[in-house]
């Protein structure tokens, strides 16, 4: 007597599918949650502008709470400190760049690296201000990203008079993105330091958020196709089950009699 081959209820199978699917989901949704309560630990940012508009003061001023009112030629430094910032407490490294890059390489490296930007200009420098434009645009370039978090910075505003208007500054960084702020600070009277960079931290951490929300995307569309392809591939084979069962069956009762016996036929 033939026996059918053992398959598995295809509702069986379907809801523990769906059950497998939904814990994936939550999973998902549980690292997005826990993302955004204090995603981000580490934070690295690259201050980048002409020599003398106070890149280096702003630094100091916000990491050390110190103001040197004399002036020192930066050739490149790093600066790493935990800071408290916006309810968690981060791992920060600032980028202290050169006023002039004399290798082209080395600013793409450090731009590579970096996470979050701060273009600083002097409102009494107008030369100043269009450097910062030029090197957001090279920023752009090597992140390949219009949405990098950008702080384009107007220091000195303790100076006695500008040359570069607010309205100057907003009408260069109309198509600057969503994650670009402009800002006007004061190193020397420490005006509109914290802000500077909780804004930027913030930017980047938004930044951080998205990407673990496209990434985990990617990941629970890849589960359900490779889920969708288990289930077919597992369809087709209790498919095939219930075919042979038949075909069994049919043969089973079609065989001859000898002596009061069916005989045996092989199945190819």
């Amino acid at each position: 007597m033939s026996q059918s081959i053992p398959y598995r209820n295809s509702i069986s199978y379907e809801s523990e599918r769906k059950e497998r699917e939904k814990e994936v989901m939550r999973q998902i949704k549980e690292k997005i949650i826990a993302s955004r309560q204090g995603s981000i630990t580490k934070a690295r940012v690259a201050v980048f502008g002409c020599g003398r508009v106070g890149k280096t003061s702003i630094i100091k001023r916000y990491l050390y709470e110190e103001f040197d009112h004399n002036y020192y030629e930066t050739i490149e430094d790093i600066h790493k400190k935990v800071v408290f910032c916006n309810n968690q407490s981060i791992e920060l490294t600032v980028l202290d760049t050169a006023g002039n890059y004399q290798f082209p390489a080395m600013r793409e490296l450090a731009i590579k690296q970096s996470n979050g930007f701060i273009l600083v200009y002097a409102i009494d420098n107008v030369p100043s201000f269009e450097e910062a434009i030029r090197l957001r645009d090279i920023i752009v370039s090597v992140k390949n990203n219009e949405d990098t978090p950008i702080l384009l910075v107007g220091n000195k505003t303790d100076a006695g008079f500008r040359r570069v208007q607010r309205v100057e500054a907003s009408a260069a960084m109309k198509d600057w993105g969503s994650k670009a702020q402009h800002i006007e600070t004061s190193a020397k009277n420490n005006e509109n330091i914290d802000l500077l960079f909780n804004s930027l931290i913030a930017m980047i951490d938004e930044q951080n958020n998205e990407q673990l929300e496209l990434s985990t995307f990617k990941d629970a569309t890849r589960y359900r196709f490779s889920s969708m392809r288990q289930s077919v591939r597992n369809s087709t084979r209790r498919a095939s089950a219930k075919t042979l069962s038949f075909v069994r069956r049919e043969k089973s009762q079609t065989q001859p009699m000898v002596n009061g016996r069916k005989t045996l036929q092989s199945i190819s």
